[in-house]
């Protein structure tokens, strides 16, 4: 396949477009912030018999050790060693690059 600027609404046409800045490094974090600010609120308001306390924002210990053992486990899966391949090219001219794990 040759690769082309195929050009479509909405899309960005290079690297570094607003619409990539805008998808990939503002959208993100603010959605972080703001939806974890709105389930404080949330979990606050169906509650209102207990006060507000700053130190809850932080969590509790038993999920702190979730999001640890995920972390610790995600990372594991990346020193596990594998072969890596590339895939097709897009229409925009990536190659994706694959790993696969064999048992062998």
């Amino acid at each position: 396949m040759a690769k082309g600027n195929n050009n479509k609404k909405g899309t960005s046409s290079g690297k570094g477009g607003l619409m990539e800045l805008v998808n990939y490094h503002i959208v993100p974090p603010v959605f972080l912030v703001v939806f974890t600010v709105a389930t404080q609120f949330l979990a606050y308001q169906g509650n209102p018999s207990k006060p507000f306390e700053t130190h809850f924002i932080l969590g509790n210990d038993f999920a702190w050790k979730c999001i640890g053992s995920l972390f610790l486990w995600a990372l594991l899966w990346l020193w596990v060693p594998s072969k890596k391949f590339n895939g097709p090219v897009t229409s925009f001219g990536y190659t994706p690059v694959y790993q696969v794990r064999s048992n062998s």
